[in-house]
């Protein structure tokens, strides 16, 4: 009458508990209530001081931001005053979308505002899973899960709602992601009408140059603390063409040096006439020029020399935005400040006044209220400072960013869109710099990308940037190397996470053969590579290669570490394991038995890998269905989380919900109800109401109640895990499929036959459809519904 997926049985102290997989997160019910509206989420970059309605050019209000509309700001196509290439940029897209965004929030238009940042298909979910965390209706760890998860809430969801994405690059990036609703609000700006397929309905508005009134109207206001400086502003503005980050360049000089426009225009066409000869086109001559104009000055006033090598190193990361922890760490501020033996918090300061300077110059845009896109430079000027850059220069800026990505990352990612915003870096750079990021063997900041996107459960993305880095660690280190070896095995983790154990099995077999071939039998990585194949066998049901790596594995630790080596017990848990999955259930019980009192005895009892090795035999004793000495185990590893751990941490709440369910399985039903009552309880004052390991517990509590016959209690708690799941997962996962079985079996139980059979028919349609007709869930659903309509 109830399902629970078996929780994973551990052993060492690289292993945690697990409970069974019943999940889900709310929706629009009780975590609406708890939720302050309006919502922001996403790093929304700040609003100019000078910033234009554009009341000619631009949008409108934002009102014009209307229900079920995709709007796409687009670059225009060729301007025949500048003679600028479509898809140039800076013509004011992302400020106007800023402010359409904020006023829509501030006169509470929408409920809900998402910024994401869309340079990618990477970014675009990582800025989904942020809204998903915001929202509580999933789990942030894992970016494939949380961000369709928000794709259906948005969908569900009756709060009004807009979503902004920022610098769309390419149509394939949102396959499969673009927001739903009848009532949707969506937001693009991109470079390139192009890159909003035709398949989605959107109206498009091409922004350009400013009208001339508009920019002598900007300059009102950006000159408004000195009006004599605006004298001669109309023919400043013909002369920047009207585009807006030429006539930001010219303000913020005119600003610094007390120029008045008629001043400026002739240092303008001076400089214009000097430049035009060298001009490649990249970006309008207009803007080229005013910049140029900018960078002297900037010269001019940042103390230390500090300008030209800060730009430097911002024109090598994303142009979206840099993490403040990147410019401040100390490999960027090395490279920046030659003053050895200054204290580091100097030479902060230091650089932080020079990109204070920058930034007022409009060189650089700074966000001092995100820590993830903190500082950021037009990909315009990115273009053109590495353009003015020699290539010695040029290497020695790519080693100094990756040594600060490095050092950034290492601090430790706190949050997903600052890792996002590391991997945007760390991919640009790796752009721009070439070959000098393996200089001397692949640069630890490239391993670091890619981890990162496994942490992040963007397993796809981590296979294709693991089958890439090893095919540049091949080209520029050799087939050989050590870390063609180490990228090969990361690759083959990936392509564990993304399902796709046969081809992580080929790679492990290569690794294995390399390293014994070069390193020895015996050696370190050997071990290691061996104990990963032996792993890979038992994932895609090679179970006898898996077991004889395993006996092999555990010979040569008692041969060359002893018996009681740690490595030697955390082998014999391994064959362990093995064997309780193949089902022979004596001997993994007899090997765990010995893995627990060698651990006591080298160990003792409290030391955490002892607990873990306790709690592998309980499950193995459960799964001999011997539930007795289960029983006992689990409430020695229970007790024994408790005193070590403590009650409420988060290992103790999972020992006590393996409790639960030994005590359900030994049908000991009012022990487990008791037990389950109060691991929901604990968990949501620990861990809150809609962590994974909550719901978990929720889900087992109905199945308990379900089990005692308690229907009015089960049927409820089950249809409300149902709805979390669904908002959580999707209706098509199988955790949910699961629940809503069990709910379909409680309804047959009460007598509500139409309901039972209505549940079972759309669990068997969903499984079928993204499970296959096979899947164990998809017969169990069609042998239920088969069940009860034969009544």
């Amino acid at each position: 009458m109830w399902h629970q997926s078996q929780a994973r049985y551990e052993h060492g102290g690289d292993r945690t508990e697990r409970p069974n997989q019943v999940i889900g997160v709310d929706v629009d019910g009780v975590a609406d209530e708890q939720r302050l509206w309006p919502l922001r989420s996403g790093a929304i970059p700040a609003l100019a001081d000078s910033y234009s309605q554009r009341p000619e050019t631009g949008i409108g209000p934002a009102s014009s931001l209307a229900p079920g509309e995709v709007l796409v700001l687009a670059d225009a196509g060729q301007d025949t005053r500048s003679g600028a290439a479509s898809g140039t940029g800076g013509t004011g897209k992302t400020q106007l979308a800023v402010a359409a965004a904020t006023e829509s929030f501030r006169s509470r238009t929408v409920d809900l505002l998402i910024w994401v940042s869309a340079g990618s298909r990477d970014a675009v979910m990582t800025g989904y899973a942020q809204a998903a965390a915001d929202l509580q209706i999933a789990d942030p760890g894992n970016v494939e899960v949380a961000a369709p998860a928000l794709l259906e809430w948005l969908a569900e969801t009756s709060r009004p709602w807009l979503v902004v994405l920022d610098d769309l690059a390419y149509p394939g990036d949102m396959d499969g992601l673009w927001p739903q609703s009848a009532t949707r609000r969506v937001l693009v700006t991109t470079r390139d009408p192009g890159a909003v397929p035709p398949g989605v309905a959107t109206r498009l508005k091409q922004l350009g140059a400013f009208s001339h009134r508009e920019a002598v109207n900007y300059l009102t206001v950006a000159l408004k603390d000195d009006p004599d400086l605006r004298l001669g502003a109309p023919d400043l503005v013909e002369s920047v063409d009207c585009l807006p980050i030429g006539l930001a360049f010219a303000a913020a000089v005119m600003a610094d040096r007390r120029l008045d426009c008629r001043d400026y225009v002739a240092l303008f066409a001076e400089r214009r006439q000097r430049l035009a000869g060298a001009w490649g086109g990249a970006c309008p001559l207009a803007v080229m020029v005013a910049w140029s104009l900018a960078v002297d000055r900037a010269s001019e006033v940042v103390a230390g020399g500090l300008a030209w090598p800060i730009l430097v190193l911002a024109a090598m990361l994303d142009s979206e935005g840099i993490p403040a922890a990147v410019l401040m760490s100390e490999s960027a501020c090395d490279y920046l400040v030659d003053r050895p033996g200054t204290a580091l918090a100097a030479r902060q300061a230091q650089v932080r006044n020079a990109v204070g300077v920058l930034a007022g110059l409009g060189l650089l845009t700074v966000d001092v209220a995100s820590g993830a896109r903190t500082v950021s430079m037009h990909s315009q000027l990115q273009h053109a400072v590495r353009s003015y850059v020699a290539a010695d220069h040029r290497a020695q800026s790519a080693r100094a960013a990756a040594d600060a990505l490095l050092e950034a990352w290492r601090a430790g990612e706190s949050s997903l869109l600052l890792a996002q915003a590391l991997r945007d870096c760390t991919a640009s750079l790796r752009d721009v710099a070439g070959e000098v990021l393996w200089a001397g063997g692949s640069h630890p900041v490239l391993l670091e990308a890619g981890a990162s996107l496994d942490s992040a459960g963007l397993s796809r993305s981590a296979v294709a940037y693991w089958q890439n880095l090893v095919a540049a660690d091949k080209e520029f280190l050799g087939a050989g190397h050590a870390d063609v070896r180490a990228a090969n095995s990361r690759l083959a983790a990936s392509y564990e996470k993304a399902g796709e154990p046969g081809n992580a099995v080929a790679l492990y077999e290569s690794a294995l053969s390399d390293a014994e071939e070069l390193l020895g039998p015996d050696h370190p990585d050997s071990v290691a590579a061996l104990i990963k194949l032996a792993a890979a066998y038992m994932t895609v049901g090679r179970t006898e290669e898996a077991i004889a790596l395993n006996k092999r594995n555990l010979s040569r630790h008692e041969r060359t570490q002893g018996p009681r080596h740690l490595d030697t017990i955390a082998a014999r848990a391994s064959l362990a394991d093995c064997y309780r999955a193949t089902g022979q259930l004596a001997d993994a019980i007899r090997l765990y038995e010995q893995a627990l009192a060698d651990r006591l005895q080298v160990q003792g009892p409290r030391h955490l890998d002892s607990i873990a090795a306790h709690s592998s035999l309980a499950f193995a004793y459960q799964t001999a269905g011997r539930m007795r000495d289960a029983v006992s185990a689990f409430e020695r590893t229970l007790s024994e989380r408790e005193q070590v751990q403590g009650p409420h941490h988060p290992d103790a709440l999972t020992a006590r919900g393996n409790l639960a369910a030994a005590y359900h399985a030994a049908r000991r039903v009012r022990d487990a109800i008791r037990t389950f009552e109060r691991t929901v309880a604990d968990s949501e004052h620990v861990l809150g109401p809609f962590h994974h390991q909550t719901l978990t517990a929720r889900g087992n509590l109905a199945s308990a109640y379900h089990s005692a016959h308690r229907m009015a209690d089960a049927i409820p708690l089950y249809q409300r895990t149902i709805a979390d799941a669904e908002a959580a997962f999707g209706s098509a996962h199988p955790d949910t499929l699961t629940l809503r079985i069990n709910l379909g079996h409680a309804l047959h139980t009460v007598g509500r036959l139409t309901d039972a059979i209505s549940t079972f028919q759309r669990t068997l349609a969903e499984s079928e459809e993204a499970l296959g007709p096979d899947h164990l869930l998809t017969r169990t659903a069609s042998e239920s519904l088969q069940a009860i309509t034969r009544e």
